[in-house]
């Protein structure tokens, strides 16, 4: 419990929710109150990280005299400040959660000391590559390290980034990937209509199912069918990434990447019970407990997990058991270690696909669902050490090791028998298992050079995957089904044998990587480069062939400048390459050369100074180069061209005092094919990248009054017109969906129900199952989902 704060911290109490962690301390660290304390405004924009090397800049941007840091500040880390601030103001958030208060001495010189009347407290760590005062009830928050690897202001990083917090994702009742993201600028989802095999989200106009896929800034390396799976109970944030990050990451899409954020050990003790209950008897139950687990508060836990069974719509199986456990160790004032574990267990249906009548997807399943069956399993382990030298360098290794195994069968459309209504249908079954290791090294060297502050990265990461696909098919002994008086359960077939295909892969990736983050007075500057080796080892198990081997080399880069204003506004430019190296081959049996993107990028940001409030509005043009398609009618593939995206994206997040948390966006996006081996496919645009999509979402939450607790949200999703197909022939009409949410938090009237919180969600309130061809191919969306959760925190 925490004791009184004095008026300057009580005062920006509310303000700082999303920047210091309430869980930190048990007591708030005291700054000496005097009657002539500063009143002048400075502006701050210091980050998270080592509290001596923050002190340091803060007393040179506010010009006063710090005194007395020394072995006072050792092994202290603090959160940061950004915004404008009387200085002992500002010296009393910086401090927050240290021990630490300034004592003032004279004009403009103050000195350290520990708080009077606080215990010693442990160091305050920054773990997870996230800032340690990100509040998990914020809607709003302030550092990323995604984009750079270092935990940076988004307010100063070059380049647009949306997070989605875990105050977003529990308010819109988000249950997969594609609904934790869709109320994001730039981000588009249900590419394939509704399909819970995949994460279907692209960015900017390219899919990142599997290239942009990340868990803790490590990649979930898929195998050519099988796909991690993220459960998002298990997250604390979503950060989403905008254009090229192959600088730092290695392979990828020039569109981005989705970088899930799990949930951190806790300082103070967590323990939560939820029940959900959903439409088509989808029932939930899921836990999240944190405490310590020593009296000196060295060792912390947290183990979080679900169990889930139900079905979607069309009667698609939506089964889940999930356990994810971490361990947090200080090992020392200078070294930490965290443990990490996931296993998931999913089961849903392979052959989702529905009839297509004429151009037009019905709700007639194709696959028997009693048949049907994609059951995947899949456990991750890992760990993040981090030893700080000393305030000036910072060493972090992550690991990850995966395996995951997949076992799929369903029917599939063999053609309609002539002049009937009955569709003959074939049987397919897939086996995959995918293993993976993924281990990121990296030195961060934080120096001032005169004026310029420094912090360089340099860095090293390796990753391997082995993969093995198995494809089985029968043509014979499938039973029809009658499109007109369609039944299901009568198929007595077993699995297809393995015997169509059997593919072996590994794949590796070397990297090298080095940035620099500098500040220049109001200037923030990045430049970054990276080499890559890329090697391949393909063999078919079934023919005997010898394996075919390949390797790749590539070198990526960026380029960044912002310019922070007293205004609060930060317009920015930003340049970025990235590369992605092709497994398919070309007519000689040769492995086709990497596809190639780029991408130039900028825009303003605006921060009001006083209000937790971010918009950014940025314009960019992205080319990707040799991307690759199949011929028609043989098996090889080829480089197609160059595509190009041209867009604007307006995004806007605010949670304002009234009690009121906003989130609005806008994209328009212009996709071309400026060449191609197609004649006809040069000037058309790419199938369903819609020009225009938008939308909001406004959460209300009554502070007072009878209704004091009553939350409201709603939410409307626009998606523009798109086409088809690639020659532009098919046209899949714009739809707007509409959310609504409601919340009670009887603590507010009865503070003996103090933890209770109750939700109601409703997603497509219309229930409407809109249509979407892509690539030819036409599917349905899913229709309205009613989501209900009663939870208690103690």
């Amino acid at each position: 419990m925490h004791t009184p704060a004095p008026l300057a911290v009580r005062f920006s109490l509310r303000l700082l929710a999303a920047s210091i962690a309430a869980a930190a301390v048990g007591s708030q660290p005291v700054l000496a109150q005097h009657a002539d304390v500063q009143q002048q405004l400075v502006q701050f924009n210091i980050g998270a990280g080592p509290l001596g090397a923050a002190l340091n800049q803060f007393a040179q941007d506010a010009g006063i005299f710090l005194g007395g840091s020394g072995s006072l500040t050792e092994a202290k880390q603090t959160a940061g400040l950004r915004g404008r601030y009387p200085v002992e103001q500002g010296l009393a958030i910086l401090l927050a959660g240290t021990g630490l208060e300034a004592q003032r001495t004279g004009p403009d010189r103050y000195a350290l000391r520990q708080a009077l009347g606080a215990e010693t407290l442990a160091p305050v760590t920054v773990t997870g590559g996230l800032a340690a005062a990100a509040a998990t009830d914020a809607f709003i928050v302030d550092m990323s390290a995604s984009a750079s690897k270092t935990d940076t202001a988004l307010h100063e990083t070059p380049r647009s980034i949306s997070v989605v917090t875990r105050a977003q994702l529990d308010a819109r009742g988000a249950l997969s990937m594609p609904e934790a993201v869709q109320y994001t600028a730039g981000v588009t989802t249900g590419g394939a209509g509704f399909d819970p095999r995949f994460d279907q989200i692209s960015i900017r106009g390219f899919s990142v199912n599997t290239k942009g896929d990340y868990l803790d800034g490590l990649r979930q390396t898929p195998g050519i069918y099988a796909t991690p799976r993220t459960e998002p109970y298990l997250l604390e944030r979503v950060d989403i990434v905008k254009g090229p990050m192959s600088v730092l990451y290695g392979q990828g899409t020039p569109g981005g990447l989705v970088n899930r954020v799990s949930k951190q050990a806790l300082d103070a003790p967590l323990r939560e019970v939820m029940v959900t209950g959903a439409t088509h008897d989808r029932k939930q139950l899921a836990f999240d407990v944190a405490d310590q687990l020593n009296e000196a508060g060295t060792a912390r836990f947290r183990l979080t997990g679900l169990t889930r069974r139900g079905e979607h719509d069309r009667m698609i199986a939506d089964d889940r058991d999930v356990l994810a456990p971490v361990f947090d160790f200080r090992l020392g004032e200078k070294t930490t270690l965290t443990l990490r574990g996931q296993y998931i267990k999913d089961e849903t249906d392979a052959g989702v696909g529905t009839y297509v009548d004429n151009g037009r997807p019905t709700s007639l399943r194709i696959s028997d669902p009693d048949y049907d069956r994609q059951r995947q399993e899949e456990y991750q382990l890992g760990y993040e050490l981090t030893h700080r030298y000393n305030e000036a360098l910072t060493f972090s290794q992550r690991l990850r090791y995966a395996d995951l195994d997949m076992d799929v069968r369903y029917l599939d459309n063999a053609g309609l028998r002539p002049g009937t209504r009955v569709l003959d249908r074939s049987a397919w079954s897939v086996g995959s298992k995918v293993e993976s290791l993924v281990v990121d090294n990296h030195a961060l060297l934080r120096f001032d050079t005169r004026d310029v502050a420094h912090k360089v990265l340099a860095g090293v990461d390796y990753q391997w995957v082995d993969w093995n696909n198995r494809i089985g098919y029968q043509a014979t002994g499938v039973p029809p089904l009658d499109l007109d008086r369609p039944q299901y359960g009568n198929v007595s077939l077993g699995t297809p044998p393995y015997d169509l295909v059997s593919v072996k892969q590994r794949d590796e990736q070397y990297g090298f990587y080095l940035s620099e983050q500098a500040s220049v007075g109001k200037w923030r500057l990045n430049l970054g480069g990276r080499y890559d080796i890329a090697r391949q080892r393909n063999q078919n198990i079934l023919t005997g062939a010898a394996p075919t081997r390949k390797q790749d080399e590539a070198f990526t880069w960026q380029a960044g400048a912002l310019y922070l204003s007293d205004s609060g506004f930060a317009p920015y430019v930003s340049y970025a390459t990235s590369f992605v190296p092709n497994t398919s081959l070309n007519a000689t049996g040769k492995p086709l050369d990497p596809t190639r993107g780029s991408q130039i990028e900028a825009g303003v940001k605006f921060q009001p100074q006083g209000q937790r409030s971010q918009v950014t509005l940025a314009v960019y043009q992205i080319e990707e180069k040799d991307a690759v398609r199949t011929v028609p009618g043989t098996p090889y593939s080829e480089l197609a061209g160059v595509l190009r995206s041209r867009g604007v994206e307006l995004e806007m997040l605010a949670a304002l005092d009234s009690g009121l948390d906003l989130i609005a966006y806008y994209s328009y996006n212009r996709s071309q094919v400026t060449h191609s081996n197609d004649p006809a496919e040069i000037g058309k645009t790419p199938s369903r990248l819609p020009r225009h999509t938008a939308g909001a979402w406004l959460d209300y939450r009554l502070p007072q009054g009878p209704l004091a607790g009553l939350g409201f949200g709603a939410g409307a999703r626009y998606v523009g017109s798109s086409y088809g197909d690639t020659l532009n022939t098919l046209h899949n009409d714009a739809s707007t969906l509409f959310d609504l949410a409601l919340s009670y938090d009887p603590s507010q009237r009865h503070p003996s129900l103090k933890g209770w919180l109750a939700t109601l969600n409703v997603q497509n309130v219309a229930d409407k199952e809109v249509p979407v061809c892509n690539g030819g191919y036409c599917y349905l969306g899913i229709g309205r989902q009613i989501v209900g959760s009663l939870r208690y925190r103690w």
